[in-house]
């Protein structure tokens, strides 16, 4: 399955603090987490969102959840009517308010309905841009975390200096720290059965009339990374106009490509003659060709070696495990010769093993390349293949047969 990018906004006024987190479905695991200071740092998420799927957290400060109330008869037009439906309630002229409903969550012709100025749709839109990052799904922040059990309790997590609670399934907040204890108190009036909140991390709320129960969570951020979007608050006005483009990296000349450009590193260090000189321009000219048929995007090099150790680690290769992952990958060649249209969209090296995520047009070129692996003395662990539009996406896990190296 696909990893998970999950980047928490700020409000356009609040202070510009940025969470996110990546997660590794099928393991359950945080492959990384990190804090960003403003969102010109979203930039360096970028060749990661490439490769994710990409979670926003709109904060629930600048998201006003509402429900309205609609005949059947006028499904059909809930564009026109919901906006005028809410027009007493909102302090704002309706033309200045973008509107979002879900309408899976219609239930006897209540319709939960979100709430955001035009402007900080496209104030958070405009960072996106600026960072070259496309969403797949924008989700109000406080609807991520995990729905209350039963009307006895709510859930909580505190993320930077943000508190957020939910307290039903469209129902929640999102407030200051310093301010809490007041909203959560209003809240409470609307709640009068709830006893206690479950917290997914320490939360700074005081225990007045109810009990504050702590959830088995690493990191604030992962309370949401389990969790599917219930409403996205794009709409159809915010919706993008194309499909995201999901990074696919051929395998063979990834593996040549880092070689030979670990090999000029190398050779630099020893070339005296005007001979070796010149097979080492060679080099360096096929290396860098390779390097940009690899990775299209990358029009110009500076750093060869510093270039490619950037793009094997946003791939999930560090410095320490680069040359045995690069020899794991020189002995599948092979393989990955005989199924070209096999592509990467992940690759992590950790305890000798390879674990690869990748898309191919079918089933049966994981079954292929799975079969020619082990006749090059690996062992391959196949994990779920799903359908992803016109292709086939899976996971393989890769050893050498009985742990040999």
């Amino acid at each position: 399955m696909q990893e998970r990018l999950l980047i928490r906004l700020p409000a356009s006024d609040a202070v510009p603090r940025i969470s996110w987190l990546i997660w590794h479905p099928s393991e359950a695991e945080v492959i990384a987490s990190g804090e960003l200071n403003e969102p010109a740092e979203l930039a360096q998420l970028a060749e990661q969102a490439k490769r994710c799927q990409v979670t926003l957290l709109c904060p629930g400060q600048a998201i006003s959840m509402r429900k309205v109330t609609i005949p059947n008869s006028g499904k059909r037009h809930l564009d026109k009517l919901i906006p005028y439906a809410l027009e007493d309630e909102l302090a704002d002229d309706i033309d200045s308010l973008h509107f979002a409903w879900s309408e899976s969550g219609i239930k006897e012709g209540q319709i939960p309905v979100a709430v955001i100025r035009h402007r900080e749709m496209q104030q958070w839109q405009q960072w996106l841009n600026e960072a070259n990052i496309e969403a797949d799904e924008w989700a109000v922040d406080y609807l991520m975390l995990p729905e209350p059990d039963n009307e006895t309790q709510w859930t909580g997590v505190q993320i930077a200096d943000d508190v957020l609670v939910r307290m039903a399934r469209w129902d929640g907040i999102a407030v200051e720290q310093a301010l809490a204890d007041a909203v959560v108190e209003l809240k409470q009036g609307e709640y009068p059965q709830v006893k206690h909140l479950v917290a997914y991390s320490d939360i700074a709320l005081s225990e007045n009339t109810w009990t504050l129960e702590f959830a088995n969570s690493e990191l604030p951020m992962a309370a949401f990374a389990k969790q599917a979007v219930s409403l996205d608050i794009r709409g159809q006005r915010y919706a993008p106009k194309r499909t995201k483009r999901t990074l696919k990296v051929r395998w063979q000349p990834l593996a040549w490509a880092a070689g030979i450009a670990l090999a000029i590193t190398l050779a630099s260090s020893w070339v005296k003659t005007g001979y070796l000189n010149h097979q080492a321009e060679q080099l360096q000219q096929q290396a860098e060709a390779l390097y940009r048929d690899t990775f299209p995007n990358q029009t110009r090099i500076v750093n060869l070696r510093a270039q490619m150790r950037q793009q094997l680690q946003a791939l999930g290769i560090d410095d320490q495990a680069m040359p045995s992952a690069l020899a794991m990958l020189d002995q599948l060649a092979p393989a990955f010769q005989q199924q070209p249209q096999l592509s990467l969209e992940l690759l992590r090296y950790q305890d000798g093993a390879l674990r690869v995520q990748a898309v191919a047009q079918n089933f049966s070129q994981f079954e292929a390349f799975q079969n020619q692996a082990q006749q090059l003395g690996f062992e391959v662990q196949q994990g779920a293949l799903n359908n992803r539009g016109d292709g086939v996406a899976g996971t393989l896990t890769i050893a050498y047969q009985g742990g040999r190296s």
